[in-house]
């Protein structure tokens, strides 16, 4: 077994495999270690394999070799190369289009991972709570596995993403309220209710499960192979938790230990002008995020009121930096992207371009850099949201002449 245990980011204790939460020493994000002395992986093997899953990775993924994965052709998403974008955005961008996944979202990622190693330590049942495409991404492997799954929504998630997790059999809750407060209230209330209900614990944030963090790395994996073998000059996320950022730093720096890279993107975290607790903390020098207590953002993904510690440590690790952007920015970027390079995506996907043009400004990327924007989710997650920038379409009788008069005044 490569994977060995688990270590406090904080104070460093270490805690044997399938440990969830914090530790309970100093309340630090424990990270799921390996050793990596064991593990042979070259770019030759990569490249020859005709899986293009997560799994391809396996090695430094948590399960055991006799496991058996839980997938539904999760990863393996396409790197776009932005022309249209790069051409009024002032530097080089590129899409990694997560929409790709099976439920439409990078959280796929991470499920398959968490799914497989729940499995392995015997959970029969999972439970989560969810902004919305956590909920999506745990239904459809609970139902691959043919796991009863219990999941609460935020209320003020869109309905679509209440919509699909039921679509896949998930008895589902929405719930007001369910991410005010702070992270320990939440993680209080999804212990209890993991032990009420014997459920595993898969919530999608490290707080509270660090095997969730395993899946969303292979991110940067590709990123590297597709560029490559080479790493971009910056990786531009939306964050809400932040898991995401931080899983993919741990990936590029796995890949400059195993020499398959020989060097580190700055890491750009991205959130709301109306949901910005990290934004907030890097500006001010703090070690660590304090919650705000009214998060307002139409982009329901990133719409939270708390960001993980390890957010800003990715962050600075990387001399990178974080940046808020207004809805209305994340609008005319979601609009951008659809119309220019044909990739429609949900607010919160959007915040990464948003982002570009502030980042140039601010001389954090300069015109020759390579600027990776990973687009989190399907602009299908979120309808109602598209429909703030487009036209209703119009309604005409089948007549040739009718229909030309009614093109030429659009």
């Amino acid at each position: 077994m490569v994977h060995i245990g688990l270590r406090c980011t904080k104070c460093k204790a270490t805690y044997p495999k399938g440990t969830l939460y914090l530790c309970p020493k100093c309340q630090g994000i424990l990270d799921v270690e390996y050793n990596y002395d064991k593990i042979v992986l070259s770019r030759k093997a990569l490249e020859q394999s005709l899986d293009r899953t997560v799994w391809r990775y396996r090695d430094l993924l948590p399960c055991s070799k006799e496991a058996k994965e839980v997938s539904l052709g999760e990863g393996g998403t396409p790197l776009h190369k932005a022309s249209r974008l790069t051409a009024i955005l002032g530097t080089n961008v590129m899409l990694k289009d997560e929409s790709r996944n099976p439920t439409g979202s990078f959280k796929d990622r991470a499920i398959s991972v968490a799914v497989s190693w729940a499995i392995e330590q015997g959970a029969k049942r999972l439970v989560s709570a969810s902004s919305g495409n956590a909920a999506a991404s745990v239904a459809a492997y609970s139902a691959k596995a043919g796991l009863d799954c219990y999941l609460l929504f935020d209320s003020k998630s869109p309905p679509t993403k209440h919509l699909q997790p039921t679509v896949y059999g998930a008895k589902g809750l929405s719930v007001k309220n369910l991410f005010t407060g702070t992270p320990q209230d939440l993680s209080e209330l999804l212990y209890t209710l993991s032990n009420r209900l014997d459920a595993y614990n898969i919530f999608c944030w490290a707080l509270i499960n660090p095997y969730t963090l395993e899946g969303n790395k292979t991110i940067a994996y590709e990123i590297c192979e597709a560029l490559n073998w080479s790493a971009p000059d910056a990786v531009v996320v939306p964050v809400g938790g932040g898991d995401n950022l931080v899983a993919e730093w741990k990936g590029f720096k796995e890949m400059l230990g195993m020499g398959l890279i020989d060097k580190l993107p700055k890491m750009v975290g991205v959130q709301s002008t109306k949901a910005d607790p990290l934004v907030k903390a890097w500006k001010s020098g703090s070690e660590t995020v304090a919650p705000i207590e009214t998060p307002s953002s139409i982009a329901s993904g990133i719409n939270v009121p708390y960001t993980g510690d390890h957010t800003l440590k990715a962050i600075r690790e990387s001399k990178g930096a974080a940046v808020a952007v207004d809805d209305e920015e994340i609008l005319l970027a979601e609009k951008e992207i659809a119309s220019l390079e044909g990739v429609w995506v949900e607010p919160s996907s959007a915040s990464a371009v948003a982002a570009v043009p502030k980042l140039v400004e601010s001389g954090i990327v300069s015109k020759d850099d390579v600027v990776v924007c990973v687009l989190t989710g399907s602009g299908l997650k979120d309808t109602d949201a598209a429909r703030k920038f487009t036209p209703t379409v119009q309604k005409v009788n089948r007549d040739l002449e009718e229909i030309m008069r009614a093109f030429k005044r659009m």
